[in-house]
């Protein structure tokens, strides 16, 4: 029931607000603007999140994990290789090594503490189930 209910939830907030939100955005850029262009940008957006949904569900039915969080996770790690080059491309042509070494520093503490809180909230669900038995 609740899942059925997000699953029509998703697309109809995604046909009424975000597909024609971004087709009327992107208004300007595009040279031919017709009510051909809109109805076929807009069902095909539609389209696009129903089967991002789709198939993060059958992730999250797999017990692979959440599945939309695995689709969006995969997405951010893609990026990075090439965020990671141009950052340090970027550092070096403006001479700017403090700036990267902040950067470099602030990514490892940022890795270190979201492995600090991982092993805990398991060492704490861990606790607890030896409490409660």
């Amino acid at each position: 029931m609740l899942i059925e209910f997000s699953l029509n939830f998703c697309v109809c907030f995604s046909f009424s607000l975000q597909a024609i939100g971004q087709v009327l955005y992107l208004r300007p850029y595009v040279n031919d603007f017709s009510v051909e262009w809109v109805i076929s940008s807009v069902i095909l957006l539609t389209l696009g999140s129903v089967f991002t949904t789709y198939i993060g569900e059958r992730i999250t039915d797999l017990k692979l994990g959440n599945g939309t969080s695995l689709l969006i996770f995969t997405n951010i790690i893609s990026y990075l290789p090439a965020s990671f080059g141009r950052t340090i491309a970027q550092a070096f042509n403006d001479a700017n090594y403090v700036g990267l070494a902040t950067i470099i520093v602030s990514f490892v503490f940022l890795v270190v503490g979201i492995v600090y809180v991982q092993v805990n909230t398991i060492l704490i669900d861990i606790i607890e189930i030896y409490l409660n038995q």
